[in-house]
């Protein structure tokens, strides 16, 4: 006998849904009181095994593993009804149980994942995908939080901080009216940062891995800590040098970790074991920069001794030493194919060299101080430095002509990175985290929540997070794109005095001094319904 795997998946899940329905509740193990951690409640892990059988188990934990296999088919029109029954209300309740079973992080990537299949696959309405996205800002910020120690605070702080920031179903609402009142935030969940892991020392670099569940960091206390995205845990301090650690990076397939220290050594380190695989040694000065080749064949490394290295990152062998600046190397960069490597340097110029013969084959002049860092973007055709004199330039990586200069920072530029489609640029200075237009130069964002000099901004390679570390001791966790234009809608042909959302968060109402009132998608940006009728400014 055969059946039809997508056919099945789909049964399943359609199943996942209904036991979810008839067995998930609110406050599912009677807990009394919020004022108690979950750890510390009399009896806990036996009121999970008697409310949560293995069947009811499953249905939690791998609901959306058959929800996306069926997605290869096509989300039918009777699952896709269930999801969405499932995220009027049914859904808090299922974070709840997550938490409970002592997997809540899984929440957290279920939520994420089934976003990022259904952004794919076209599928679904954008009301629909307007409420798995409330669901994956809720259970981020639920689970990666202290809230999650305590289950009675998904509702009474997570769920009642979503209420009071961000756009969420109005069945919310409905079904929890007594919630508190949060009327002020210290980090808005809008433009704030997401998370905040407190590190105990300066942070000096940082780098995400390649599927964005794990984040490097080089400290002043000489470790190379690896962080938890999801919870901000450190998993793992990786010890070995003997004074702090400059400059972190990983290899594409995030494997290896490379380290650049003040002792002036040149680490690697293996992901999984946290063992030194290597230590390069052969500066004179600080290792102040390294990064990977993309094909992690190779490491470049910059020092305060004036020159660069190349390095096998198999064998630990110099393959070349490259000399021409005439001060400290603070940063280097090997393009995306390889071929070309960029250096910014105290001596207040960029240079770029062939990464295979070590010749300098442009020196680009305009900074008026040190240049701390450099970046290509993705397909090599630009780069980006950040200087002492406050000011981001844009080259032509080809020509070495000055494209674009930036200004807005009100110190110095410390690291710039660009976005993977190039169009736009990431920059740590004063404090702040800026986004900018490549194209334009027009600063997009300014997302503040640091209390030192940002070292170091690195983007995920979805696009959607930034991670940057400071002086403050701390690295934070952004939205990428949090408060930029992603819908310029025409439509009223005068001022547009008054708007306001619908309760669901779906709907845009404007009032105009063209005498209409117009009705937005909130999505899409499109104008459903012009409203005429007043003869004067609405």
């Amino acid at each position: 006998l055969a059946c039809n795997k997508l056919v099945q998946h789909g049964v399943i899940a359609q199943q996942c849904f209904a036991i979810m329905e008839s067995s998930l509740h609110f406050n599912m193990c009677k807990l009394t009181s919020s004022y108690f951690l979950d750890a510390n409640v009399e009896g806990i892990k036996e009121r999970v095994a008697k409310n949560f059988s293995e069947t009811l188990k499953y249905c939690c934990l791998f609901w959306m593993d058959h929800c996306i296999a069926k997605l290869d088919d096509n989300l039918g029109d009777v699952l896709i009804n269930s999801l969405k029954k499932f995220g009027d209300i049914q859904a808090l309740f299922w974070i709840e149980a997550m938490n409970l079973m002592q997997t809540g992080r899984r929440s957290y990537e279920a939520m994420r994942k089934l976003k990022k299949w259904m952004s794919k696959k076209g599928i679904g309405s954008n009301s629909l995908l307007s409420m798995v996205t409330a669901l994956e800002r809720l259970t981020q910020s639920f689970t990666g939080s202290p809230a999650r120690l305590s289950t009675p605070h998904l509702y009474i702080s997570s769920l009642a901080t979503e209420l009071a920031t961000s756009k969420v179903p109005s069945t919310w609402r409905d079904y929890f009216p007594h919630l508190p009142q949060v009327v002020c935030v210290g980090v808005s969940n809008q433009s704030g940062a997401k998370m905040r892991i407190n590190t105990g020392s300066f942070v000096n670099s940082v780098a995400f891995s390649n599927d964005g569940l794990r984040i490097v960091s080089g400290l002043s206390d000489n470790t190379v800590c690896i962080w938890d995205v999801d919870t901000g845990v450190k998993v793992q301090a990786l010890e070995g040098h003997s004074g702090s650690v400059q400059s972190v990076a990983l290899s594409y397939d995030s494997s290896r970790i490379v380290s650049g220290s003040v002792d002036r050594s040149v680490r690697i380190w293996d992901v999984n074991t946290g063992m030194n695989l290597q230590t390069l040694e052969g500066h004179t000065g600080a290792a102040m920069s390294v990064a990977f080749s993309t094909d992690g064949s190779r490491i470049v490394s910059g020092s305060g001794d004036w020159t660069i290295s190349i390095w096998d990152a198999n064998s630990g062998r110099n393959l070349q030493t490259l000399k021409g600046h005439i001060g400290e190397v603070q940063s280097v960069a090997f393009s995306n194919d390889g071929l070309y490597i960029a250096s910014g340097s105290s001596d207040q110029t960029v240079r770029i060299w062939d990464a295979h013969t070590g010749v300098n084959l442009q020196i680009l002049e305009g900074h008026e101080d040190w240049v701390w860092s450099v970046a290509f973007s993705h397909d090599g055709s630009h780069l980006v430095s950040g200087s002492d004199d406050m000011h981001i330039c844009i080259w032509d990586a080809k020509t070495g002509g000055n494209l674009l200069t930036l200004r807005g920072h009100t110190s110095w530029v410390m690291s710039v990175a660009f976005s993977n489609d190039g169009s736009h640029i990431i920059s740590g200075s004063d404090k702040t985290v800026c986004i900018w237009d490549a194209s334009s130069g027009e600063k997009l964002q300014t997302l503040e929540g640091h209390g030192s000099v940002v070292h170091s901004v690195a983007l995920s390679s979805d696009g959607y997070h930034i991670v940057s570390g400071s002086g403050d001791q701390t690295i934070c966790i952004w939205d990428a794109n949090p408060g930029v234009n992603l819908h310029t809608s025409p439509g009223h042909k005068d001022s547009v005095n008054s708007v306001a959302y619908s309760n669901d968060g779906l709907y845009i109402v404007s009032g105009s001094n063209d005498h209409t009132v117009c009705i937005w998608d909130a999505n899409t940006g499109a104008c459903l319904q012009t409203l005429e009728g007043h003869t004067g400014s609405v």
